[in-house]
């Protein structure tokens, strides 16, 4: 099933494969935080946005790692929170309340995840 390659280039070559994966995530979700109070300042909505993300972070910190990573397992959590960052990237593209801040409160609730 490997094609004659040991597990040790598979575990390598998975690795590789999700570090880059996060590598892109967050450096796409990094530059949009940076610019979100100067992009979105229409009343104040770059900051509401950033504010839910964190508030939802606190909040969500307490007990969902652990239920998500026992109900999904790792694999499914790391795609979960992925999903949970191309939502809130995406959302930025119609800057309103209701795309920005329930997508807020979904990568904030993922985000301890990563």
């Amino acid at each position: 099933p490997s094609g004659g390659r040991s597990p040790k280039f598979l575990v390598y070559k998975n690795l590789l494969v999700v570090g880059l994966a996060w590598v892109f995530f967050f450096t796409a979700y990094q530059s949009i935080a940076n610019l979100q109070s100067s992009l979105n300042s229409d009343g104040g909505l770059g900051t509401v946005s950033l504010s839910t993300i964190y508030v939802s972070l606190i909040v969500s910190c307490i007990f969902l790692p652990t239920v998500m990573i026992k109900k999904l397992g790792i694999k499914w959590t790391i795609i979960v929170s992925q999903f949970a960052y191309i939502l809130y990237i995406a959302a930025n593209i119609y800057p309103k309340y209701y795309t920005l801040v329930p997508t807020a409160i979904i990568l904030g609730c993922n985000k301890k995840t990563r």
